[in-house]
């Protein structure tokens, strides 16, 4: 069973490290060591709930609905998070994502698979 509590508090620590001034290899290598009590995996389920307390705050900063806020996730990659490398992208994403749905635009995908937003 995924601890809630614990998960919001690893991913409010990978939070921040994700939008350091960092490269990718430096924030990876900072964000491997808070993952001592959790796996990627664990974030991975947790951040598909509504009920987590991280996504209900990131949903309330960035000025969304919960779901709205699961929809920038998905826009993101969560779906295909398979390593903590890819979630510090997808949370960094995510962000951007909200702020394009709260300003009304909805994400699609062009023939070629690449992500396009439209009004």
């Amino acid at each position: 069973m995924v601890n809630y509590d614990m998960c919001s508090a690893v991913l409010t620590e990978l939070d921040a490290i994700a939008n350091a001034a960092m490269t990718g290899e430096q924030r990876e290598a900072r964000a491997a060591s808070v993952m001592m009590d959790v796996s990627v995996e664990e974030l991975h389920e947790a951040l598909g709930s509504v009920d987590l307390r991280w996504n209900q705050r990131k949903a309330s900063a960035y000025g969304v609905s919960p779901d709205a806020w699961q929809r920038a996730l998905g826009v993101a990659g969560l779906p295909n998070c398979d390593s903590l490398g890819t979630l510090l992208k997808i949370i960094h994403r995510a962000e951007s994502a909200a702020a394009m749905i709260r300003a009304g635009y909805r994400p699609a995908t062009s023939s070629t698979g690449a992500l396009t937003w439209f009004r």
